[in-house]
């Protein structure tokens, strides 16, 4: 591709209504009417950037490889309202050798999202509606390159780029820059995900968040995991955010579920009394693991999963501590208490482990059911059972961090390391 076939695509952006574009002296000049104002680009260093970008391994059009620098660049979506776009980060990860910059996206990266279709269909959308903000924007800038321009102060991506010190595969590349996304969010309280092509936007509107260092990723995680943190993170609403933390919980019943049966299956085959010719032994193992299709059964196996889940990964004095260290100390006298929408138990930190187990299950399935059961109710023992907008969004708050303690434990059980 040249310069001037540059222009053709670009042209379709930049409406002959408000722009004149012209090609001069190996230039590429675009200039809003009634103003002196100038966007340019010059051949050479399109040219420079286009064999750049021509160099680089693409297997879509929002992500690069370099393997002469073994590196990899791809575009991250962070929280579009807390998000300050010039913001840069660098971290190391001195012991497996690996750099991770998060700020602006390259030129070459910009370049490939602004030929590509997808984006190219956007920006149109974006000129249709929005001219006199283009001015603006163009007002409010000196003269300056087009693709800086673009990148700027209209598409305004932010991008990962991952370094390595050998030839890395792709697949692994996207498995550190998912960890990346974990940990900047689990550090910063913010949401972030990896662009892919249902997240095409006109507006990517970036805005405040303070500065907080964090460690390089140490782990891998589970994309369908992060996928739900990044749904909870990035919700401004109580009840989705309680509910998308609960879907990490969640994601591990039926697994949970089926190793308890197991365990119980080979307790009783291995039994010293137990004989396969005998038919009342046979009878014992079926029952032991017999699973009922009702719908009352569903949901004691649901609440069983999670109290087994409690019982083998949640450690009651890591759970404490992580709640102390994001919350205070105040906050446990928060747990020691019911939550009153949805009469779910107090949490008693015991030696006793059974009541920890007990306690902390109660509370986590009856809050749950209460949010997604939350109808109205004329039995008189039923009506303060139900989670109620307004009323009760203050006191779930509480519990999001409660749940969010328990997800994030959850994911460390599921990762592995880097």
């Amino acid at each position: 591709m040249n310069l001037n076939e540059f222009k053709d695509i670009i042209s379709d952006f930049f409406s002959a209504s408000y722009w004149t574009i012209v090609l001069e002296s190996d230039i590429l000049k675009i200039r809003y009417k009634d103003t002196e104002k100038e966007l340019f680009l010059c051949e050479q260093e399109f040219n420079n950037i286009y064999n750049r970008l021509q160099e680089c391994k693409q297997d879509n059009y929002y992500e690069l490889v370099d393997e002469a620098k073994f590196s990899y660049e791809t575009i991250v979506i962070p929280d579009s309202t807390r998000h300050i776009f010039d913001e840069e980060l660098s971290i190391e990860d001195h012991v497996n050798h690996v750099e991770y910059k998060y700020g602006k996206a390259s030129k070459e990266l910009m370049l490939s999202m602004i030929l590509s279709k997808e984006t190219s269909s956007m920006m149109r959308r974006y000129r249709m509606r929005a001219p006199s903000a283009m001015r603006y924007m163009l007002e409010s800038t000196e003269n300056m390159n087009l693709i800086d321009f673009l990148s700027d102060m209209v598409l305004r991506y932010s991008s990962l780029t991952i370094t390595t010190n050998s030839t890395t595969p792709i697949e692994k590349y996207r498995m550190y820059a998912l960890a990346y996304t974990y940990t900047y969010m689990f550090n910063r309280q913010v949401s972030m995900s990896l662009y892919d092509n249902t997240q095409i936007s006109a507006d990517l509107p970036r805005h405040i968040i303070g500065n907080k260092e964090f460690d390089s990723p140490k782990k891998f995680y589970d994309a369908e995991l992060i996928s739900y943190y990044n749904e909870a993170i990035s919700s401004s609403i109580p009840p989705h955010r309680y509910l998308s933390f609960y879907h990490i919980l969640e994601f591990f019943y039926e697994r949970i579920f089926s190793e308890d049966q197991i365990r119980k299956a080979r307790e009783i085959i291995t039994d010293v009394s137990f004989s396969y010719k005998r038919d009342k032994d046979i009878a014992k193992l079926i029952k032991s693991i017999q699973q009922k299709s009702n719908e009352k059964d569903i949901a004691l196996n649901e609440k069983s999963a999670l109290s087994l889940l409690i019982k083998c990964h949640i450690n009651q004095s890591d759970l404490k501590a992580r709640l102390i260290d994001r919350n205070g100390v105040e906050y446990i006298k928060v747990l020691n208490n019911k939550v009153s929408f949805s009469d779910g138990n107090p949490i008693i930190f015991s030696n006793d482990e059974t009541q920890f187990i007990t306690s902390l299950t109660e509370r986590i399935y009856k809050t749950r059911n209460s949010i997604v059961h939350s109808k109205e109710s004329f039995v008189d023992e039923k009506k303060n059972r139900k989670y109620k907008r307004i009323r009760d969004d203050q006191e779930l708050l509480q519990e999001i961090a409660l749940i969010q303690a328990m997800a994030e434990i959850m994911i460390n059980e599921e990762s592995k390391p880097i």
